[in-house]
């Protein structure tokens, strides 16, 4: 699979291909293919901030509601990829935020599960008292 890839690139001028001897052969990226990651790399990074700025809006809004309904604090329950996104909206807002291996049944105390975050049993029931970042972050 790897030969048929740098076979590719080579057709497309993006590596250069020299065999040295009869069991080594050498690649180099070409300034094409320098210019090729460089554009792929920087759509990539465009597109992820702009989905980070899409998730720091909707987690926003989400705050915003659940300050709205009397919630002076958020627990996040499990390692989140936007614990930090979290946390500082909640500093922004006057939302007292921590994270916990545990919910929360504390009055006024919302509980936000992580993205990695299983229901013990079969799941079926969903999160008790809570709600999942997944369905904030996809606008469920």
């Amino acid at each position: 699979m790897t030969n048929v890839i740098l076979r590719k690139l080579a057709q497309k001028g993006w590596v250069i291909v020299r065999k040295i001897n009869s069991r080594n052969i050498q690649y180099a990226v070409t300034p094409a293919g320098i210019d090729e990651i460089s554009r792929r790399g920087y759509q990539f990074f465009k597109r992820t901030v702009q989905n980070v700025v899409y998730y720091k809006d909707a987690l926003e809004r989400f705050l915003l509601s659940a300050k709205a309904k009397n919630f002076h604090a958020i627990v996040l329950v499990g390692k989140s990829d936007f614990d930090f996104v979290l946390a500082f909206l909640c500093q922004k807002h006057k939302i007292e935020f921590t994270q916990s291996d545990t919910s929360a049944c504390d009055e006024g105390v919302l509980t936000a599960f992580a993205e990695d975050y299983t229901p013990p049993g079969d799941g079926a029931a969903g999160p008790p008292d809570g709600v999942y970042l997944h369905d904030i972050l996809i606008g469920h």
